[in-house]
Formats: C-alpha cells, sequence, structure tokens
C-alpha cells in the first residue's frame, strides 16, 4: 500500500453578526494548516474586529513529539479592547505538553499567563488605580478520549475531555480560582446521510466571584451556543 500524504490547509472567514447591537459583530479570517509537511502538525494564524476589539492569535501543535508519544504545543494572542469607560490591553500566551499512551487518549498539562493592561480614556472620570491592572497565571490538567472518524468535525464516534484549572493572580492583588470543566459528545450518522449529535458541557468551579472582570468567568452565547445573545453573556 502506497499512502501519500496530503498538504490540508484552509482559509475560513470569521462573520458572525448579531441582531440586536452592532457592537457584537465580529469579521476576520483564520488560516489553518492540518498537515504540515505531511507529518500532522497544524498551525493556526487568526485576525478579527469588532466595535470595540481587534484580536490576533497564533498557535502551533505538534501530535507526535520527535516521533514519540509525546504532544507539544504553544501559542501567543492579542486583544486591544476600546470600551467607554477604559481601553483593556490583554496579551497573552500559552505552552502545552501532552503524552498519548494510546491513539484515542491524551493526558495534557498546560501553562499560560496573560497580562491585563488598563488605561482610562474618558478624561473626564478618575484614571483607574495602577493596582487594577493584573497578571493571571493558570495551570491546566487534562484527560481526553477521541474515538472518532474525524477529529475536525466527527459525524461517528464519542469524544470527552475533562480538565482542571487553577488561577493565580500574581499582580494588582491576590485571589486563587478552580475550574472544573467536562465536554463529551456522541454523534452517529442516520438515514439519508444525515447524522445525531448528543452534546453535554458540564462546569463548576471554586471562588469564581473574586476574579475580575469577567474574562474568567464561565459564559455561554455565540457562534458556538444555542443560546441567542452574544458571546459572554
Amino acid at each position: 500500500v502506497t499512502v501519500k500524504e496530503r498538504m490540508t490547509w484552509g482559509v475560513i472567514p470569521i462573520v458572525e453578526l448579531d441582531g440586536n447591537e452592532d457592537d457584537n459583530s465580529e469579521y476576520g479570517a483564520r488560516f489553518d494548516e492540518n498537515n504540515l509537511l505531511g507529518f500532522g502538525k497544524s498551525i493556526s494564524l487568526s485576525g478579527s474586529q469588532t466595535e470595540e476589539t481587534t484580536n490576533a492569535a497564533i498557535s502551533y501543535y505538534d501530535p507526535q513529539l520527535f516521533f514519540t508519544h509525546f504532544t507539544g504545543g504553544i501559542g501567543l494572542y492579542t486583544t486591544a479592547h476600546d470600551e467607554f469607560l477604559y481601553d483593556d490591553d490583554i496579551v497573552g500566551g500559552y505552552v502545552s505538553v501532552g503524552y498519548r499512551p494510546f491513539y484515542e487518549t491524551a493526558v495534557t498539562l498546560k501553562f499560560s499567563t496573560r497580562t491585563d493592561d488598563y488605561a482610562n480614556v474618558n478624561i473626564a472620570l478618575a484614571p483607574l488605580p495602577a493596582s487594577f491592572d493584573h497578571q493571571t497565571t493558570k495551570v491546566i490538567l487534562g484527560i481526553s478520549y477521541n474515538d472518532v472518524d474525524y477529529h475536525i468535525d466527527s459525524v461517528t464516534g464519542i469524544s470527552a475531555a475533562l480538565s482542571l484549572e487553577n488561577g493565580v493572580k500574581s499582580a494588582g492583588g491576590d485571589y486563587d480560582f478552580t475550574k472544573v470543566t467536562l465536554d463529551a459528545s456522541y454523534s452517529r450518522t442516520t438515514i439519508r446521510d444525515h447524522w445525531l449529535r448528543l452534546k453535554l458541557t458540564a462546569a463548576t468551579g471554586s471562588d469564581i466571584d473574586d476574579v475580575p472582570l469577567n474574562q474568567e468567568l464561565f459564559a455561554v452565547g455565540g457562534g458556538s451556543s444555542l443560546r441567542g445573545y452574544a458571546p459572554s453573556y
């Protein structure tokens, strides 16, 4: 049998329209390469714009480091958030390592850090104190199982992921928070090329009320939810 790996890439437009508030509509594009050099490595670049935000991100993932059972990934992202009361410039990054004892299973340890830099843009209001800026460091332990026909958008199979996340604010105050998230789905084909997916998402956490603003809070809404309102609401 002769197998030839293909270079699989695509440019995906980002167009999310909000029928209630124009501020929440988003436009942009994402470039994905899912089989870099024919070895299954992936790279992704994205950029988008809303009325109040400018977003950019880049990530790289290797499912088989040096042809072993270990995996690795790295990513950088930035968001410039311009609101009436303040500017919020977010810069963050992460690095992850994992081990796959079997093809369907993986254990991943992820380290991430993010800095929020606030600046008052409304001169009629008092400037925000320096302590309002903060840096968040997170450690995430994840366990996943995927027995599907296609990892990007499967039509048959079972997928499950459990993650334990702990965050610590290392500047501008002290707090700790812990979050546990479970995602599971079951997909199967039905008659006449239709398919059915059952999906469960559950999450809980401790000391969530102590998290500043809302970037680390649980949220629903947006294009990946059945909720009919804007993301993070």
